[in-house]
């Protein structure tokens, strides 16, 4: 809250009366008075008539609907806490950018700034308020979606992190793998098609449940669950038949 800040009060009480912060901290000037107390800021009673230029409606509006500054830069020009340029911006019901539009300004006046390469580098960077900075991250976060994003609507090879028959973690986790695992090894009696070594026996030599496995890989367009492109494997067999897209022979 703006009036437990020491240097809010501080800053703030060189341009501004007790009433005024109070109206900027939202709060009852009571509510000033006690906490420049608590700071032991000397206070001025026969002073009720501090203000600046920043004060000024038309002036203030030259800086930001004209010349478009932010808050901040004009709080620099002022000499004052960027509060209290909010704070008389409010007071005047001069409009607020919103953070969209306050990012794009900013990259157009600092267009060999604007990129995730060098945006950390960027003069202004370190001196922008969070505000500013998320404004210019969510600006950032648009232009990299949809059409604008280079990987947009490439999946599967195309994709530059597409790795070959490796299927996502998460279809083992789901219900649906789980039921057609389990149909499968019903299916194959529980044992492994090419061997016929049974899942018991499976878990005791490599302490692990037995392996239901993809015929036709699932990164390679291979059916999920079904049935006809899954078969029991041991662990070592599992291993052989990876990438063949064979099933074993079991006709004996």
């Amino acid at each position: 809250m703006l009036y437990k800040d020491e240097e809010w009060l501080r800053e703030a009480y060189e341009e501004n009366t007790v009433e005024d912060m109070a109206d900027m901290a939202d709060c009852a000037p009571a509510t000033i008075s006690k906490y420049m107390n608590m700071y032991n800021i000397e206070t001025d009673s026969t002073n009720n008539a501090k203000g600046g230029e920043h004060t000024d409606e038309d002036w203030l509006r030259g800086k930001y609907i004209d010349e478009k500054l932010s808050q901040k830069e004009i709080a620099d020009i002022a000499g004052v806490h960027k509060g209290t340029i909010k704070y008389w911006l409010d007071k005047h019901d001069i409009e607020i950018r919103d953070k969209s539009d306050a990012a794009k300004i900013r990259a157009e006046r600092y267009p060999n700034t604007w990129g995730t390469e060098n945006i950390r580098d960027c003069n202004w960077w370190e001196d922008a308020s969070e505000e500013e900075r998320q404004a210019v991250r969510e600006q950032l976060s648009e232009e990299r979606t949809g059409e604008d994003n280079p990987m947009w609507n490439k999946t599967g090879e195309d994709h530059h992190r597409w790795k070959p028959d490796k299927p996502p973690r998460r279809l083992y986790a789901s219900k649906a793998w789980e039921q057609a695992r389990q149909k499968v090894l019903e299916r194959d009696n529980h044992c492994c098609q090419a061997c016929g070594m049974t899942e018991e026996r499976h878990k005791e030599v490599f302490n692990q449940g037995i392996h239901v496995h993809h015929i036709q890989p699932v990164s390679a367009g291979g059916p999920k669950f079904d049935a006809d492109n899954l078969v029991t494997l041991c662990n070592e067999h599992h291993h052989r038949y990876e990438g063949l897209y064979l099933r074993p022979d079991t006709r004996g």
